[in-house]
C-alpha cells in the first residue's frame, strides 16, 4: 500500500476515470455486499416458479444419464423479477450462469443464494458458480424482498 501511495505522489501511477468514478454497474453490485454477510431485517418473501424449462421441450433425461456438454436452460419468475439460468454438465461438475432481470433491465443489486452459498453478481450482472450437485432451492435476496424458488426438479 505504501508503494502505491509513493507512486501516486511521484506521479508514477496515474488514476484513471474508472478508479475515481466507478460505473453504475459496479456501484449497484457493491451496494449488495452487505446482503452477503450482515443479518438483514425480515423482508417480504415472494415465491417464484419455473416459466421455461428446456428439458420440457422433449423427453427430459434422467440426471444420472446427462452427459458432458449437456445444457439446461431455466427461466424462473416472481412478479416482475425474472431469473434466467443456463446449466452445463462438465466432467463431474455442473457449471451455472444466471442473470436477473426486471422491467428496468438487468438487476445488479441482488444476491443469489444457492443452498448455503451466497453469490454476488459479477460484471454485467452475471452470477457464476459450479457445483457437483444441482441446486434444489434458490433464493434471490434484496433489500426490498426475498424471492424463493423451491423444489427445482432435475428429473
Amino acid at each position: 500500500m505504501k508503494s502505491i501511495l509513493a507512486g501516486l505522489e511521484a506521479g508514477a501511477v496515474r488514476l484513471t476515470e474508472d478508479m475515481i468514478n466507478p460505473n453504475d454497474d459496479a456501484t449497484k453490485r457493491y451496494g449488495a455486499i452487505p446482503l452477503m454477510f450482515e443479518k438483514q431485517p425480515r423482508r417480504e418473501i415472494a415465491v417464484g416458479r419455473i416459466t421455461y424449462d428446456s428439458w420440457r421441450q422433449g423427453p427430459a433425461p434422467a440426471l444420472r444419464n446427462v452427459m458432458d456438454g449437456h445444457l439446461r436452460r431455466l427461466t424462473l419468475k416472481a412478479g416482475s423479477v425474472k431469473l434466467e439460468i443456463v446449466a452445463q454438465k462438465v466432467r463431474n461438475d455442473w457449471e451455472f450462469v444466471a442473470r436477473v432481470y426486471s422491467r428496468k433491465g438487468v438487476r445488479h443489486d441482488m444476491v443469489l443464494r444457492v443452498g448455503r452459498r451466497k453469490i454476488l453478481a459479477g460484471s454485467g450482472g452475471y452470477f457464476l458458480w459450479s457445483s457437483k450437485l444441482v441446486p434444489r432451492n434458490l433464493q434471490l435476496l434484496s433489500y426490498e424482498h426475498d424471492i424463493v424458488f423451491e423444489q427445482l426438479s432435475w428429473q
